[in-house]
């Protein structure tokens, strides 16, 4: 059984501010103020298990994304948003060449200390090319 456990934010909290604070050209206190009046209510609940999935990939120019996800009733949010891409990157091998594709199963709890934690199993997914017209040589 795989268990990560995710910080939020993916860098130390004065560079996750800081790093929205760039990116808005609001002061970094504001931001975060903004983020909870805005996605606050969308935020998972406090030691609550919720089972579900993540399915992502590699494409063939070396970029992760997720391509679909569910954990149950737990809405989208800043919040999972970064958790989910946190994880995903850190179960990608580094040097993977070539477009994969992974299915995460299992569940995803906030923690009090306000991380992430994804318990479960990765496993690689097989993919079959199928396009009509010519066949490869």
């Amino acid at each position: 059984m795989l268990e990560v456990i995710c910080d939020r934010p993916s860098l130390p909290p004065s560079d996750a501010a800081h790093r929205r604070s760039l990116e808005t050209g609001m002061p970094a206190g504001q931001v975060e103020a903004i983020y909870q009046d805005t996605w606050g209510h969308l935020k998972a609940k406090v030691d609550v298990m919720y089972e579900g999935f993540i399915l992502f990939t590699t494409t063939c120019h070396g970029e992760t994304t997720i391509l679909d996800w569910s954990f149950g009733d737990l809405p989208g949010s800043p919040w999972i948003a970064e958790d989910m891409m946190n994880f995903v990157l850190s179960k990608v091998p580094e040097r993977d060449e070539g477009f994969r594709l992974w299915r995460f199963d299992g569940t995803y709890r906030e923690l009090r200390s306000g991380k992430g934690k994804f318990s479960g199993k990765v496993r690689p997914m097989r993919v079959q090319y199928r396009f009509a017209g010519r066949r490869a040589a």
